[in-house]
């Protein structure tokens, strides 16, 4: 028995060993295989380029450009062999690097394949006049599509050239707004909508059938706004009047061929895709059988002289603000949202001794009101610790302005979404969906509204008033917030919110920023305010796990969804949209991702 008992042992241990030396070769692949796919990414080809005398930076980012890097881990297996999307802060310093290097020539634009928002491509732009104004050239080519875009950015290129088979779709900018009541009618639900201010129209698709007349005429204000705005700057570096350009849209002549482009003014030259680098390499080194040395945003970076002195953080806020941070899996993936993670990030800021000052920069519609108030708080306390600048993107708008009110200083650009000061909270009542089931329920209860959120009846008088009650003490509190962050009484503030957006340049008139600018003029603004001659820049982003990072989706949930039967992908989908419209909502009076600034045939959006 005893030789019995030492055998099984010696196999058990055996076993164990076994699996023990698998699992470490596993895990050592494993290592090795992301190692090299993530140097792929990084764009570190076998030889690196140099940077030698008549050196080019190339900008051909692809994907939406925003302001934090998104990893895609499997470009590899697309043999790009080069890192094609970066983060617009590595883009614009990529760009004072160039303007600053004597060994760089030229810039060339080939954005054809990037989509961007109007402040974000406002923000490129304004880097690229800055390096043409040094008396360095600015080249721009496309061999498929212009879209309004890209076009508004490569418009201040000395040479602009395109394919004679590609496209410059101007067509002027739209808002389209999919109202859902009558379909929710006919599944039986009904939105009990509560809300505070004439122009908080993000309710509207659920009780109405059209848009209010306040709604859309601050929708129409706002994208007038864009159109005139970029349409003027196009014009000036075009050398025509906007007349053209509004006159190309109207028509759209597009569709006729780039010809049209060509003949007014909007384009300079028809050159074929496999005689560009001949014709660039004319242009900038004066001989068009030269090579051209072009470098990528990462190859310049590499030659990027870091900063001494004192520390400026900039910590990025990027996305919907949410109550929960991402589920606890390995395998779990979300999108940029903004959560407790937020918040705690400035409490760590407040206490790091090594950081001087922090620019936080905002890309959010807003969302949860319980969240924005709680990074709102944490602001303040930064505030009273140390210089804090906010530095807006796309938008900052509802929530977004919420959490941005306090700081010392907030910069806005000319085109971004803001304000929006208001909330509203939503309740679906599912009575009619369970009438039609022939489904009933009954409630015992031990108070009176112990079951005030019971979405299988509709709300009672009483109930409805203590909700309205809810929602302007919410909006009373958001009143208060932009009071004391911006020095107004609440009556000047409600007289400039009531829900409504505006333009960074109306906000600034209005008092609720306090100058236009990027973010590099408020890491600007915190030196200043820090009282930093010299500083370096840190940037503080919310770290994901490496299961998210490698795999970029939700996998559990993928196979979740995969095996479920068709009633139950109709109830996640009902349960999702009771999640995402019920309770206190700090967003938007219309969707930030419905503004079409480019022509049908490829459609890219203010995301």
């Amino acid at each position: 028995m005893k030789d019995f008992f030492k055998m099984t042992f010696a196999s058990c241990l055996g076993v164990i060993l076994a699996s023990g030396v698998v699992l470490i070769l596993f895990f050592t692949f494993l290592t090795a295989t992301v190692s090299g796919i993530a140097s792929s990414l990084q764009g570190e080809p076998k030889s690196k380029p140099t940077l030698n005398n008549g050196s080019v930076l190339l900008l051909d980012m692809e994907g939406p450009l925003s302001d934090q890097y998104v990893v895609d881990y499997f470009d590899f297996l697309a043999n790009k062999g080069n890192q094609t999307n970066f983060a617009l802060p590595q883009i614009l310093r990529a760009i004072e690097g160039a303007k600053e290097n004597p060994k760089i020539e030229a810039i060339v634009l080939r954005l054809e394949k990037c989509q961007m928002g109007f402040a974000t491509a406002h923000q490129l732009r304004s880097a690229l006049e800055e390096f043409k104004q040094s008396g360095k050239k600015i080249y721009a080519y496309s061999d498929m599509y212009y879209g309004y875009g890209n076009y508004y950015v490569s418009s201040l290129a000395d040479k602009i050239y395109a394919s004679p088979k590609a496209t410059l779709g101007i067509t002027g900018l739209s808002s389209t707004v999919l109202f859902q009541r009558g379909f929710l009618e006919k599944l039986g639900v009904k939105m009990e909508v509560y809300k505070v201010g004439t122009f908080k129209g993000a309710v509207e698709p659920y009780v109405l059938d059209k848009l209010s007349d306040a709604n859309r005429m601050q929708i129409q204000t706002y994208l007038d706004g864009l159109w005139e705005g970029t349409m003027a700057q196009i014009a000036t570096n075009r050398n025509i009047s906007t007349g053209t350009i509004q006159a190309y849209a109207d028509s759209a002549v597009f569709m006729k061929g780039i010809e049209n482009a060509l003949e007014r003014g909007l384009i300079d030259s028809l050159v074929y895709d496999t005689d560009i680098d001949r014709v660039l390499a004319r242009d900038i080194l004066g001989d068009e059988s030269a090579d051209l040395n072009t470098l990528r945003v990462n190859e310049l970076l590499r030659h990027e002289k870091k900063g001494g002195g004192g520390n400026i953080a900039i910590l990025y806020a990027e996305g919907n603000i949410v109550d929960t941070e991402p589920e606890d899996n390995p395998f779990a993936m979300t999108d940029n949202q903004i959560d407790p993670r937020i918040a705690r990030q400035l409490a760590e800021l407040a206490d790091d001794d090594d950081v001087d000052a922090v620019v936080f920069r905002i890309n959010s519609g807003g969302g949860s009101a319980r969240m924005s108030e709680l990074i709102a708080r944490e602001v303040v306390k930064l505030k009273e610790r140390k210089p804090i600048v906010v530095s807006m993107g796309d938008y900052a708008a509802s929530g977004g302005y919420y959490i941005a009110s306090n700081a010392d200083k907030i910069l806005a650009d000319p085109y971004t979404l803001t304000g929006s000061i208001g909330i509203f909270g939503l309740i679906p009542n599912f009575t009619g969906t369970a009438n039609k089931l022939a489904l009933t329920h009954d409630t015992v209860k031990t108070a009176e509204m112990a079951d005030l959120l019971d979405p299988l009846r509709p709300s009672t008088p009483q109930e409805k008033a203590v909700m309205q009650e809810m929602i302007e003490e919410g909006y009373d509190e958001f009143l208060t917030r932009v009071s004391e962050g911006r020095d107004m009484t609440k009556a000047q503030v409600d007289s400039v919110a009531q829900g409504r957006v505006w333009l960074g340049s109306a906000a600034l008139e209005l008092g609720l920023v306090d100058q236009l600018g990027g973010l590099q003029d408020a890491v600007v603004e915190a030196a200043r305010l820090a009282e930093l001659d010299e500083y370096r820049v840190t940037d503080y982003t919310l770290a994901k796990s490496w299961s998210e990072m490698f795999f970029g989706i939700n996998l559990s949930e993928t196979i979740k969804t995969l095996t479920l039967s068709p009633e139950e992908k109709v109830m996640k989908a009902v349960n999702q949209m009771t999640k995402n419209m019920s309770g206190i909502q700090a967003v938007p009076p219309y969707p930030l991702t419905n503004i079409q600034m480019d022509a049908p045939r490829t459609v890219y959006h203010l995301d």
